[in-house]
């Protein structure tokens, strides 16, 4: 019964399943209070369209977590990416009122919430915010690029994880699936009991 249930939960509904439980949140940028002004009309629009993705604000803001992985990073201060009077976004045309950064990547580049299309497009700082690619639906945008951190492990690389990250290792095999995973790292997971054999 409860693996039936996680089957129906949506990519963002097991992220912040696992944000809530992490037991050892960690910090990644500045603080953001759940009061602050400047946050409040992205949990409204958020509220009002999709309420997974303010539970998913919220929890970050709330429990000061984040999520980062490889080359996805989602925290708090990443929320008011856009909204900040940022000179790239002065006139509000990449990152518009009903938009919401929900995370980046390590290079600086943007994943953007439409709250009316409910779509993520995924923009490139360094080519004018050009749009690289767009998602469906926050779930189809979790499951796409945790796949990618996933492709992207190195064997090598797990030997020295802690325990926070293998724990976000497992959520993102979870949601992005283990398809892209190379002979090396699956064996390396295998091992540390993240995949079975």
């Amino acid at each position: 019964m409860a693996n039936a249930k996680k089957k129906r939960l949506g990519a963002l509904e097991r992220l912040v399943r696992f944000l809530e439980a992490e037991e050892s949140p960690v910090a990644v940028g500045k603080p953001i209070a759940l009061d602050d002004e400047r946050l409040a009309p992205l949990l409204e629009v958020a509220k009002s369209k999709d309420p997974r993705v303010h539970a998913f604000l919220e929890t970050l803001v709330r429990r000061e977590q984040s999520f980062c992985l490889t080359d996805f990073e989602a925290y708090p201060d990443q929320l008011l990416r856009g909204k900040r009077g940022e000179p790239w976004n002065a006139d509000a045309k990449i990152v518009g009122p009903r938009d919401i950064c929900l995370a980046r990547n390590g290079a600086g580049d943007i994943y953007v919430w439409n709250a009316d299309t409910g779509a993520v497009r995924f923009l490139i700082h360094d080519e004018g915010w050009k749009k690289r690619a767009q998602h469906a639906n926050v779930d189809d945008f979790l499951e796409e690029t945790l796949s990618g951190c996933v492709e992207s492990l190195d064997a090598d690389e797990l030997d020295d994880s802690d325990e926070a990250y293998l724990a976000r290792l497992r959520i993102a095999l979870e949601i992005g699936g283990e398809d892209g995973l190379d002979e090396d790292a699956r064996e390396r997971l295998v091992e540390l009991r993240l995949l079975k054999a």
